[in-house]
């Protein structure tokens, strides 16, 4: 009787633990913050302007090396000359002649990286053993 008890203990509490985590007041944060548009300052933008997919805003255009793409391209859309690679403008910027190299393999982008490889360090599960 006694193990009756315990296991009816145990699925509560993993039935309460599940409710818990699944409440929508619980939501993921963001770190980087969805949709900043340029306001009436798009003229200034260097490598252009677009109207943002996600929210409908004008918003400065990403520069060689900016970070771009994520859900909807949240993170930011690519000047003219350059395309979005591992979540990186890559190419020449037909609007500064500056380029950028991306040399991530194009699979990999920062959803699917390690949390220490987005900021450029060694990632831990590639660390040899």
């Amino acid at each position: 009787m006694l193990t009756f008890t315990y296991a009816i203990f145990l699925l509560a509490a993993i039935f309460l633990i599940d409710k818990c985590h699944a409440h929508p007041a619980i939501t993921r944060h963001e770190a980087r913050p969805l949709c900043v548009g340029c306001g009436d300052k798009c003229d200034q933008c260097e490598f252009g302007f677009t109207t943002s997919t996600l929210c409908g805003i004008t918003e400065c255009r990403k520069g060689p090396g900016q970070i771009c793409g994520g859900p909807s391209e949240s993170w930011g859309v690519c000047g003219d000359g350059l395309i979005c690679s591992c979540n990186r403008c890559t190419g020449c910027s037909v609007d500064s002649l500056t380029c950028f190299a991306n040399t991530c393999l194009p699979h990999q982008s920062l959803e699917t990286r390690s949390y220490l490889d987005i900021f450029d360090n060694f990632p831990i599960d590639r660390i040899a053993k």
